[in-house]
């Protein structure tokens, strides 16, 4: 179904041994987005940094080139130079300080269709399938070769 997963070093808390424990649901494979040196960041992990950010009401981060990342946020009568000195660390926190981050303060963020916010989203070609632990594939993906070319999905 595209669902991001982050699974448990430990088996379940409820006593069921088979099958595969997860941390954690990270978010969506669509809204997977890179640092510009290549590692997988989920919507999860940009939202555990930019959430917390002082002064913004929502916001919205879309990987526009390999290194450039734009932050739309919605300012809550905060100034602006203040939510920048927090935001953009917030965003090299994930990204590095190779990132180039621009911010653009807006009045509302849109839903995307067929209605759902996108928190993160990339604007470049990112494959997720090539980030798959190989260990976890379907076996309708091992058969097929590697998770970088197979066209199945989970």
């Amino acid at each position: 179904i595209g669902d991001v997963v982050r699974l448990a070093s430990d088996p379940c808390s409820c006593g069921r041994r088979d099958g595969l424990a997860l941390a954690s649901i990270e978010g969506r494979a669509i809204n997977i987005t890179v640092t510009p040196g290549g590692r997988a960041v989920t919507q999860a992990e940009v939202d555990r940094h930019i959430a917390g950010v002082p002064g913004i009401d929502a916001y919205q981060l879309s990987q526009v080139a390999q290194r450039e990342y734009l932050v739309r946020y919605v300012p809550h009568d905060a100034d602006d130079v203040q939510i920048a000195s927090r935001l953009r660390p917030a965003v090299a926190a994930v990204y590095g300080n190779d990132a180039l981050v621009l911010l653009e303060p807006v009045d509302a963020i849109a839903p995307d269709p067929p209605g759902k916010y996108r928190l993160a989203k990339p604007l470049i070609p990112v494959n997720p399938r090539s980030f798959w632990d190989r260990r976890h594939l379907p076996p309708s993906a091992q058969i097929s070769g590697t998770a970088g070319d197979s066209d199945q999905t989970e």
